[in-house]
């Protein structure tokens, strides 16, 4: 799904937006000292007129995204004119609202533009790659420099825990209902799990405004399960490693004896790769001297491929349908006929294998 992903900076664009600084409850001070000469002054609480900044995590589940077709835009943009932003999004089929906004863009180091333009778009079964589309083609915006996030409707707890760390206080509040409309990433789908941050403002116990947005989606992270199978090995090429950088011309005796390879240096490890039908033996036998000249650990290697069809984990099945990389100790070498147990590990997102990896877990017959 296209889109220029910035990390999380929106959430903090978000907070901004929505919030006025904490530190706006200190401006009130008592400094001047109580006259004794004239009668005391009864002083408000300023909580109760100024809002104050609370936040809250949770979790929740999606219900529905985007919702009512709705949408946050952030671009930056060197345009004043919001009102002819606003319409140039109104101008896309599908579009029926846009509310926008310029705040400075005070990082102009990073992105050359004055301006970061912020504006809700409201729709008709607008689809997200559409509209993105659509925006990266406007000309006002910088490009490349478009950010696209719909709005979801969240299933979730509505008496929440909120937390002013600035200034050691709590509050718990009911939202009411069981729903609430959240910012979330471009790749958050229906039924997806996430963990939301809700930003809110207080005037004392009364809730002023809130807006969430989503702060890692639960359902998109890779959940690791593991499983024993048993499947046959294709050998593809055999490989032998030395610990350590020995330089190619080195090997001048296989190239004496005519013998194919190929030679590759990786993180400290010298490694010969050859063809799957070559007489490795002969190889070990040329180079048995090598690990003592070089004082280098020699070690061999058989990779190949196993299929793997189907992976059983607590008593449910998943595909997997693919051809897996493994290798083997050469000294514990199979009979290509028989069938070794691997120990698999897959990785699950959103419950669907997205990756898998093999190793043998039995000893074997070396092949004669």
């Amino acid at each position: 799904m296209a889109k220029n992903n910035n990390g999380k900076w929106f959430a903090i664009l978000v907070i901004v937006l929505f919030l006025s600084s904490t530190f706006s409850v200190f401006l009130y001070t008592s400094g001047n000292k109580e006259d004794t000469n004239t009668t005391t002054t009864t002083v408000t609480d300023p909580t109760t007129t100024i809002p104050i900044s609370y936040t809250a995590t949770l979790d929740g589940n999606i219900l529905e995204v985007p919702t009512a077709s709705s949408f946050r835009l952030m671009a930056y943009t060197n345009e004043t004119d919001v009102d002819k932003l606003d319409l140039s999004l109104r101008d896309v089929n599908g579009v029926y609202n846009v509310a926008g906004s310029i705040t400075l863009n005070k990082d102009t180091n990073k992105i050359t533009a004055n301006y970061i333009y912020i504006a809700d778009i409201v729709g008709t079964s607008l689809d997200y790659n559409f509209l993105y589309g659509k925006i990266n083609d406007n000309n006002s915006f910088i490009k490349g420099q478009t950010n696209l996030f719909p709005y979801a409707k969240v299933s979730y707890n509505s008496l929440v825990d909120f937390t002013n760390k600035d200034l050691n206080s709590k509050k718990q509040y009911d939202l009411g209902g069981n729903e609430i409309v959240v910012l979330v990433e471009p790749d958050t789908f229906v039924n997806d799990k996430i963990s939301f941050s809700i930003a809110a403002q207080f005037k004392g116990d009364a809730l002023a405004n809130y807006g969430a947005f989503e702060l890692q989606n639960l359902s998109a992270q890779p959940q690791a399960i593991n499983s024993i199978y048993s499947s046959k090995f294709t050998n593809s090429f055999y490989a032998i490693s030395f610990d350590g950088n020995i330089a190619k011309d080195k090997f001048k005796v296989l190239n004496d004896k005519n013998l194919d390879y190929n030679y590759e240096f990786s993180y400290s490890t010298t490694y010969l790769t050859i063809d799957k039908d070559a007489n490795l033996s002969k190889y070990l036998t040329l180079l048995n001297g090598f690990s003592k000249d070089y004082n280098a650990k020699e070690n061999s290697f058989v990779y190949g491929t196993i299929f793997v069809d189907t992976i059983s984990y607590m008593d449910k099945n998943y595909d997997a349908n693919r051809l897996v990389n493994t290798f083997l100790d050469y000294n514990k070498y199979i009979d290509l006929n028989s069938n070794l147990e691997y120990n698999l590990t897959a990785y699950l997102v959103r419950d669907k294998i997205v990756s898998v990896s093999a190793n043998p877990i039995f000893d074997v017959n070396k092949v004669n």
